[in-house]
């Protein structure tokens, strides 16, 4: 395959070629050619032909390997091994047939060594290609195989002169020597080539400055800062002399102008010649919108080539050459060759299908100016480009064919509104292979892409919601920014009907019951609070530092340096003392992951709620050993109170009542996640440690508005069964339930438990001052801005009544204050 162009980067893969074989050509066949070979005869010949039908061009192996010792009088007799444009040739010496080599070789007709050589020939090809007939299809292959063929001479020829003086892309150079040889090619016969645009007459003393060794000098110095690349009156003389000189040495090999002859002897080549023409110009307005890429090395050695062309062929083709001049100014490219050959004004025509030189930046202007310009102005800027649209651009144009695309659907006339042709825009980019928005500031001048990235930055605002029937790939979420969309959408096409449904949460699968998910580990909601922040602010760290400090469950950095007097067991009592004070401050995360994970938890009537675990324990480097803490220092109620605010932070994670949460959280649901300790009953001798986390998950149940769903034989049950904490999550969950309202259900249910507001008939029940202050703080809750006569004396009779059977000091203190507390609630915004 010595045409193909696997990995090409000088194209994107567009929606719309002229030629559907720009990036896969057709089958090359490469085939030993033996004429009497061992009679004395011509050597054989590497042939290489396109379909079988047209001879493209012959290849030989390098004459300085075939006329050394190694090789002398061998010949190729076969070709085997063939890997894409590799093969092994055979050979076998002339005089012992027993005698054989295989060469690997790479037989390639790609111009590596020039991007815009490369990428002309393929516009050439592209346009050539849409006629379907055989000289359309053998032409562009001529002139690809002479390009490389003088290429590969001049290159040996090197040291010998055979390239031109400041000449830096000679690939580029044999190209232009043919395609003007091409392009000025006469219907009579062969143009003779001049060496000065004035002939042998008189010049002047400034024509004869410019033509001096002095000025050629000082033009490749100082001078290129004055004049640029080349000098302020095109190039100079030599160049034309090493330009003529060169394709009168190479005349006679060049096998497209011979093919080019014969076709202007038995028809018109004119048509030809349009197509090439037309080819080189969609692709210098191409580099136009990719100079900032590619620089402005592609448009001038294109435009130079044009212009002299355009010149040659005044006044006829006055628009191109004026297109041209304003472009380049004085700044031509040496690396174009320069010939001026006679042509008469019979044989001048016009070498372009268009009426007006096509312009892509006036195209541009005319749509931005669609609702400001008159009609007629409008149709002369758009109407060429108009009609390339209909009949397909070239297919190495494929930027020219994005932007008029992009922009035709942006700035048109429409009644669809404004979100729709933003999305529309979106999903276009894709085809065109445009990914990231980085590839539009890029390539694209910053006019257009202004323009595109503002449609992008719309559709980040709105896009389209997954959940509808009009959503979007992931990779359109991604071209837009919103990763996080890209993420749910990718987790519900890859889920079951079951899993889908939750898979636009918030967490994702975090719903889930049962053990842990590997997408929630430690079950406390924060791993898909990192993951989504991530995706939506990926340069903010601060949502992943404030996980970090507020998890508890995985044991604590446990670093203490031991001095050198320290003996083993005092050693571990001071790493004791360190841990302690770590866990002091772990068993107050559970307030703070409370805040950060409100609401963001979505689930079926079918999940069971994960509680996450508080772990007293450290992790001592270097082996990363678990240390255990040491509980017989701590207070008896060191693990109760921070395992009840654990379960209120686990809790408030579900919805509120008012939306979805309130038809999944049922009174079911409430019995269904009842820890077993407190669902055996109380003679069972197969007991499990109580949960003290459950008593404030009921309170945060009431918290968030579930907790009215149990009936008061549910609440009796958990009364008389369950732990400390559960009767005060229990009295704290109904009264938020319940706030405002003066319930007397609810009243009854909290009086019962102060002792204060007992009849003095009643037996003195012995009950703990928590949940006397459970209690109190309940009625606070209850009758919250209601100003309750008898509740408000109560609670200043409570506030000043001295102790009597507290236990110690801090209960009486703490149960004062909850009076105050209360008394507070209930005369809320009732003061003047």
């Amino acid at each position: 395959k010595p045409f193909s162009r696997k990995g090409d980067k000088g194209h994107r893969s567009s929606s719309r070629f002229q030629s559907k074989d720009v990036n896969t050509l057709a089958t090359d066949i490469l085939v030993v050619q033996t004429n009497n070979a061992n009679g004395g005869g011509d050597e054989p010949r590497l042939c290489l032909f396109r379909t079988g039908s047209i001879h493209v061009v012959d290849f030989a192996l390098p004459k300085s390997m075939m006329q050394s010792q190694t090789f002398q009088g061998f010949h190729c007799v076969g070709l085997e091994n063939a890997v894409g444009n590799r093969v092994d040739i055979k050979l076998v010496k002339a005089d012992d047939t027993s005698q054989t080599k295989i060469v690997r070789s790479e037989i390639t007709l790609v111009v590596h060594a020039s991007p815009v050589a490369e990428t002309a020939l393929c516009a050439i090809e592209s346009a050539l290609g849409t006629d379907g007939d055989e000289g359309s299809a053998a032409l562009p292959l001529l002139i690809r195989a002479d390009c490389i063929r003088l290429l590969q001479q001049m290159w040996s020829s090197d040291k010998d002169g055979g390239v031109p003086s400041g000449v830096e892309d000679i690939a580029w150079y044999t190209l232009t020597v043919i395609l003007l040889k091409l392009l000025l090619l006469g219907r009579k016969s062969q143009p003779a080539m001049q060496t000065s645009a004035k002939g042998s007459g008189e010049l002047s003393a400034w024509e004869q400055l410019l033509q001096s060794d002095f000025h050629a000098t000082f033009s490749e110095g100082e001078g290129r800062l004055l004049f640029g690349d080349s000098g302020p009156n095109d190039v100079s003389p030599s160049h034309h002399q090493d330009a003529s000189s060169m394709l009168e040495r190479y005349d006679g090999e060049l096998s497209s102008l011979e093919f080019a002859h014969k076709i202007n002897m038995e028809g018109d080549v004119l048509n030809f010649k349009k197509h090439i023409f037309d080819s080189l110009h969609l692709l210098h307005e191409d580099a136009r919108l990719v100079s900032k890429s590619r620089g402005n090395s592609w448009t001038r050695r294109l435009g130079s080539l044009l212009l002299q062309v355009s010149e040659q062929m005044s006044p006829l083709m006055v628009d191109f050459e004026d297109h041209y001049q304003r472009y380049l100014g004085g700044s031509r490219c040496v690396s174009t060759a320069c010939m001026t050959p006679e042509i008469s004004l019979e044989e001048k025509c016009r070498l372009s299908s268009f009426g007006v030189a096509p312009c892509i930046m006036t195209w541009v202007d005319s749509m931005l100016q669609v609702d400001s310009i008159p009609v007629e102005e409008m149709d002369f800027g758009t109407a060429e480009y108009l009609k390339l649209v209909e009949f397909g651009l070239n297919g190495a144009c494929a930027t020219s064919w994005m932007t008029i695309r992009l922009l035709s659907t942006l700035l048109a006339k429409s009644t669809s509104p404004q979100h729709l042709r933003d999305r529309q825009i979106v999903m276009s980019m894709l085809d065109e292979g445009v990914y990231h928005h980085i590839q539009l500031q890029e390539e694209l001048p910053m006019s257009i892409s202004l323009i595109l990235l503002e449609v992008i930055r719309r559709c980040r605002v709105d896009p389209p919601q997954i959940d509808s029937d009009f959503y979007w790939s992931c990779a359109a979420y991604d071209l837009v920014g919103r990763n996080d969309l890209a993420e749910l959408l990718a987790q519900s096409l890859s889920a079951d009907k079951k899993d889908s449904e939750s898979s636009f949460s918030y967490e994702g699968s975090d719903s889930q019951g049962g053990e842990a998910t590997p997408e929630d580990p430690d079950k406390d909601g924060l791993a898909a609070l990192e993951d989504f922040s991530s995706m939506i602010f990926p340069d903010d760290n601060r949502i992943k530092e404030a996980t970090r400090l507020l998890r508890s469950s995985r044991p604590l950095f446990l670093r203490v340096p031991r001095a050198v007097e320290l003996t083993d067991h005092e050693y571990e009592r001071s790493k004791q003392d360190k841990l302690l004070l770590l866990c002091r401050r772990s068993i107050a995360t559970p307030l703070g992951r409370a805040m950060l994970t409100l609401g963001t938890h979505r689930m079926l009537s079918s999940d069971q709620l994960l509680i996450p675990d508080i772990v007293l324990a450290g992790r001592v480097p270097p082996a990363n050993g678990t240390l255990a803490l040491d509980m017989s220092s701590c207070p008896p109620n060191f693990r109760i109170w921070p395992e009840f605010h654990n379960g209120v932070a686990a809790g408030l994670r579900l919805p509120e009542a008012s939306s979805d949460g309130g038809k999944i959280i049922t009174r079911t649901w409430i019995k269904f996640n009842k820890p077993a300790s407190q669902s055996t009953s109380n003679n069972s001798t197969n007991q499990t440690p109580p949960s003290y986390a459950h008593g404030g998950f009921l309170m945060a149940l009431g918290l968030r508005g579930h907790l009215a769903a149990l009936n008061t034989s549910d609440l009796t049950d958990y009364l008389s069964q369950g732990t400390i904490t559960t009767t005060v999550g229990v009295f704290l969950g109904m009264a938020a339930n319940k706030r405002g309202s003066c319930d007397p259900g609810v009243s009854k249910m909290l009086c019962l438990h102060v002792p204060s507001l007992l009849p003095p008939s009643f037996i003195p029940m012995d009950l703990a001052s928590t949940v006397q202050a459970a209690a109190v703080a309940g009625i606070g809750l209850l009758y919250q801005k209601s100003s309750h006569r008898l509740m408000t004396e109560f609670l200043l009779n409570e506030i000043g009544r001295q102790p009597t059977k507290d236990q110690n000091t801090n209960d009486r203190e703490s149960f004062a204050l909850v009076c105050g507390l209360s008394l507070g609630l209930i005369n809320l915004q009732k003061g003047k």
